[in-house]
């Protein structure tokens, strides 16, 4: 027994010893991948939006931009002049390689607009311009509501710098729907003044043509043209104004359609003439089968001018065959 445990002893000393599983080395990380953001801190540089304080007329915000990545800042309205700049050249120069500005601008007035960034590097990363933390310029905006706005424009790595800066007016959104209804509330209340005028005007011109005795004849002529049933009742005179009341009626199936109603003065002679700027008041011009619309046809003599000997009304409809049917010389 002790021969036979010497044995397995020595047999587990000689076994070779059991080596360790491999570890996988880690590959090197570039300086490009130490220096690159993360890929959420690039997309939430994309957009920057700035509120505008219209009561801190002295506040200056921040743009920061990169050299070969152009920043955009947009505004709320238009420009009241081009934007200013202290150390900058205009965009669309010919000749932006021999200029000794630090920064390029270029404003789009339709647009409401501008995009800024460095004409050269920085002396830190080997440029022939000033340190990053003097590389700066101030730039003016004055937009068309008379607020200034103050930009301070700094030398960024990429980065760092904006690719859209939106400036908002937070209060104008309110005032313009205070705006729009006291604009509202302003033309109700004039509309519903010149209402009132126009009625009391309207009832002064009747009363004052009622000073007159009136002057009426009752006509009762009437004529049909197919389905359609024309009568004249009466013939009117207050005043210097003459009125026509008359009658239409639909005898066919179909509906009938009103159009135009003329009224035409009659001379000697059989010679006829349309007479100028008459009123219409119809109660309805579509009709079904038996309907009656009543209306009446005006106008106002000239100074002086008395009534024509006699006259004829035409009415036309809109539907059917189109022909006229005439009322012929009814006088007073």
């Amino acid at each position: 027994m002790k021969t036979a445990a010497l044995l397995c002893l020595l047999l587990a000393l000689a076994a070779p010893a059991k080596s360790p599983r491999p570890q996988p080395v880690p590959s090197p990380v570039t300086p490009a991948e130490v220096a690159a953001p993360a890929a959420d801190a690039l997309v939430a540089q994309e957009v920057r939006v700035l509120e505008l304080d219209e009561k801190r007329a002295n506040k200056v915000y921040r743009i920061r931009t990169a050299p070969g990545f152009q920043t955009v800042v947009e505004f709320p309205e238009g420009f009241a002049s081009p934007p200013s700049c202290g150390d900058c050249v205009d965009g669309a120069s010919p000749n932006l390689d021999k200029s000794p500005a630090l920064f390029v601008l270029q404003a789009f007035d339709n647009d409401n607009y501008i995009a800024v960034k460095p004409l050269r590097f920085s002396r830190e990363e080997g440029g022939d311009g000033p340190p990053a933390d003097e590389f700066q310029m101030t730039v003016t905006v004055r937009l068309k509501s008379r607020l200034t706005v103050t930009l301070l424009v700094e030398y960024a790595h990429r980065a760092q710098a904006d690719a859209r800066v939106v400036f908002t007016l937070p209060n104008r959104g309110a005032e313009s729907q205070f705006v729009r209804d006291q604009v509202a509330k302003a033309r109700a209340e004039l509309e519903a003044d010149f209402t009132r005028r126009l009625a009391e005007s309207s009832t002064r011109v009747l009363l004052s043509a009622l000073l007159d005795t009136p002057k009426c004849r009752t006509v009762g002529r009437q004529t049909r043209q197919g389905d359609v049933r024309l009568e004249v009742l009466h013939l009117c005179r207050l005043g210097s104004k003459v009125f026509v009341r008359f009658a239409v009626e639909n005898r066919g199936r179909d509906e009938l359609a009103v159009g135009e109603v003329a009224l035409y003065q009659l001379h000697g002679k059989g010679e006829s003439q349309p007479v100028d700027d008459t009123q219409l008041l119809l109660s309805d011009d579509e009709l079904a089968f038996r309907e009656v619309a009543k209306g009446v046809i005006g106008f106002e003599l000239p100074e002086g001018a008395e009534a024509a000997a006699s006259y004829a009304l035409h009415l036309t409809e809109r539907t059917g065959d189109g022909r006229p049917v005439v009322v012929d010389a009814f006088h007073f």
